[in-house]
């Protein structure tokens, strides 16, 4: 089932600047950080609605937010990351956490079988339908 990815609302004790001594939050939230970068020029900016045609619409469990998966691919080409360094990096990389969109110290990072899955369907959707919608989505956002 497709949904769309709502802003998280911030708690207090959860969020991961007020985990860290005031210095090191400043860094972190400074705006010229390649994780505020990241996530301002790129991962904000993904128009999520063009992979509802990857879902169920009536039934089955709600995706992953398509904006993580995607910065998820990204940060591993860009990186040069294989897969297992991937997922540890979401995992325990605040940085890398903050450029998914991740902010809360409780949430999970999309898991291995989430970031497969949503691989294998945009590929048989270019196979079957030949529109690369990774490639409409980077188009998109150089564009803006």
């Amino acid at each position: 089932m497709f949904r769309k990815t709502e802003n998280e609302q911030l708690e207090l004790f959860k969020d991961i600047s007020h985990q860290l001594s005031d210095a090191a939050s400043k860094r972190l939230e400074d705006p010229s950080a390649w994780n505020t970068v990241f996530y301002n020029q790129y991962t904000s900016k993904i128009k999520e609605q063009p992979y509802s045609v990857l879902y169920s619409s009536n039934h089955g469990r709600p995706n992953v937010p398509v904006r993580m998966l995607l910065a998820m691919v990204l940060l591993k080409e860009l990186n040069g990351w294989s897969d297992i360094q991937l997922f540890d990096e979401c995992m325990f990389n605040i940085r890398v956490r903050l450029a998914l969109g991740i902010r809360k110290l409780d949430t999970k990072a999309p898991g291995s079988s989430a970031y497969y899955e949503f691989r294998a369907k945009v590929a048989q959707h270019l196979e079957l339908h030949e529109q690369d919608l990774v490639e409409q989505t980077f188009s998109q956002i150089c564009a803006s």
